[in-house]
């Protein structure tokens, strides 16, 4: 049932006096409470504040002295629990603005505002509001929890590469295969083909693509491509793979509209496997390197808590000093860094004939146990085929 926030009010108020401790306002700011309870409210904190019980004496003579209405008692109801006045006021303080929000972009729409100018604004009122935990369990374990946890079998994705949840960023040069290497890795998990032999299976996986750089004819021909590869050794040739390409060319995740807009689409398909890409082109390239990273990143991780896909995100890496790619590491800011599970770059190897490019690795991996090759070379039944340090030595 819902609680109105006046009745809210009175719950926090009676949970801080029955207590007679100052725990409540450590939840519950007196500040953003409505008159007369925000009065009664601080005249409350103020006795705490100095060391004294709270009963109705020493709080009737703090609100006289502060020239609030003595009558205290009217406001209280009976002993209630600190956390649960806490979590109600909460609730009810963040029905009123939403309630208010939707009142605002009513009036502004009627007035003539851009609708979508209207929903970000909304939006972003709404999301800075957490939403209360509807469950009874603990967010906290307790020792014998974590004692007893084993280690989950690996829910792979791409065996041997990417299990459930991880992240991998790809960096490399432009123009250098790096968008049909991601390309080889997307089509592979949906039909249920290694991306690196081209023979082994394992069960068809859901894919969803955020390609923000490629064009449709590039992406189709990346399609066409890698379907004549996979779908003759797939365990179902006859079978379409289940994977959705996104139709957003332009998006700007450091907008909360555009944020929320790509998170409903993942939870809608509610993919296995997620590409985002190029990170360039992911949010409004004039805003700060590390607000651009946080907005890409935040969006992801939503992503994943929601839905525990994995997710590769393919990056441009920086020219560094004299074009040396600095280490091939992500274009802008270091928070790229310590945030993925894997972070990669193709390093481009000269030779006579076809392509070859070294894998580095330009953070350590989070997570052991894991088959990247060192490189690959191009040509053979995928159009990139790995490769071991040896053969990449021979081939300079």
């Amino acid at each position: 049932m819902q609680v109105s926030r006046y009745e809210a009010q009175q719950q926090v108020l009676s949970a801080a006096f029955f207590d007679s401790t100052a725990a409540m306002w450590q939840w519950v700011d007196p500040a953003t409470m409505d008159e007369p309870f925000r009065a009664v409210a601080q005249a409350m904190r103020a006795v705490s504040d100095r060391g004294k019980h709270v009963d109705l004496d020493t709080l009737t003579a703090e609100c006289s002295r502060r020239g609030v209405n003595a009558s205290v008692d009217r406001w209280l109801l009976y002993p209630i629990p600190l956390d649960t006045a806490a979590s109600v006021y909460a609730d009810a303080s963040a029905r009123v603005t939403i309630e208010q929000a939707f009142l605002r972009g009513s009036q502004q729409i009627a007035e003539g505002a851009d609708h979508w100018d209207v929903a970000d604004d909304v939006a972003s009122t709404v999301g800075l509001l957490s939403r209360p935990s509807r469950g009874a369990e603990s967010y906290a374990m307790e020792w014998s929890e974590v004692t007893a946890m084993e280690a989950e079998e690996e829910q792979w994705v791409l065996p041997g590469l990417l299990s459930r949840n991880e992240r991998c960023v790809l960096t490399g040069k432009e123009g250098h295969g790096k968008s049909l290497l991601v390309y080889q890795l997307l089509l592979g998990a949906a039909f249920g083909v290694s991306p690196m032999d081209g023979v082994t299976r394992f069960p068809r996986k859901r894919v969803l693509v955020l390609d923000v750089e490629n064009t449709g004819p590039q992406i189709g021909a990346h399609f066409r491509t890698l379907s004549a590869a996979y779908r003759p050794r797939s365990a179902e040739p006859t079978v379409n793979p289940e994977v959705r390409l996104m139709r957003n060319h332009y998006i700007d995740l450091t907008r909360v509209g555009d944020r929320r807009r790509i998170i409903d689409a993942a939870n809608d398909y509610h993919p296995d496997l997620m590409f985002l890409g190029s990170g360039y082109r992911l949010a409004d390239g004039t805003q700060d390197h590390r607000v651009i990273a946080m907005s890409i990143q935040q969006t992801v991780d939503q992503i994943r808590a929601d839905t525990e896909c994995a997710v590769v995100i393919e990056m441009h890496a920086g020219h560094g000093f004299q074009n040396d790619r600095n280490g091939w590491r992500p274009d802008g800011s270091s928070y790229w860094m310590r945030w993925p599970e894997f972070g990669l770059g193709m390093d481009p190897v000269v030779v006579r004939k076809g392509r070859l490019t070294r894998l580095v690795k330009w953070r350590g991996d989070r997570i052991t146990g894991r088959e990247w090759p060192d490189g690959f070379r191009s040509g053979g039944v995928l159009p990139w085929l790995p490769v071991e340090e040896a053969e990449i030595e021979l081939a300079r």
